[in-house]
């Protein structure tokens, strides 16, 4: 019977007794409580740099249509080409950016690819009101002079501003915008 007893009493020393395990699931807790606190944030700082890598692609590929030709009438290419001759113009699948008049042109994108959509070129309304179709919104601002009283830009200078805002379904006052800016020759 001796045995017996100092077998069961050894079990009893080697076991955890109830309030250590209520005081380490409370340690636990309170650790994953903070741990998971992170996750929204850690989800927000994500959402915001995928916009942020999105918005300069757009700007990136608009700026890279304009660079690659000369003329004072340059074109941004928003869908496929379905005459390469170009032998009339065809407002689906290119828009003509004029260097040398202050306008300004909307464009609206897709949520996945950041591609332009087919029937992307937008007007001052839809851009400004939202479009629910549409991932990102894009307006490319032409202007012989800059914001800056103390710059001036040469004669044959303009500057292109591309102001890439999401998500597009929102009104412009409710989307976050990423605002880019280059200068090209007129001619």
């Amino acid at each position: 019977m001796r045995a017996g007893h100092s077998l069961f009493k050894l079990q009893l020393e080697a076991a955890f007794s109830l309030i250590e395990i209520v005081l380490a699931l409370g340690i636990i807790s309170f650790a994953l409580v903070g741990i998971l606190g992170l996750f929204p944030v850690a989800i927000d700082a994500a959402t915001n740099s995928q916009r942020e890598t999105q918005a300069a692609l757009i700007a990136r590929s608009i700026f890279g249509d304009l660079k690659s030709q000369t003329g004072a009438i340059r074109y941004l290419v928003v869908g496929p080409i379905q005459n390469w001759t170009f032998s009339g113009e065809d407002s689906r699948t290119r828009i003509a950016v004029n260097l040398g008049q202050n306008k300004s042109h909307y464009l609206a994108y897709d949520n996945q690819n950041a591609r332009p959509l087919t029937d992307s070129s937008d007007s001052e309304s839809s851009y400004t009101n939202g479009r629910s179709d549409a991932g990102y919104m894009a307006k490319i601002s032409v202007s012989d002079t800059i914001a800056d009283p103390t710059t001036t830009l040469p004669a044959d200078m303009v500057q292109v501003q591309v102001t890439v805002s999401c998500p597009a379904v929102a009104k412009e006052s409710a989307r976050k915008s990423y605002v880019f800016a280059s200068w090209f020759q007129k001619k």
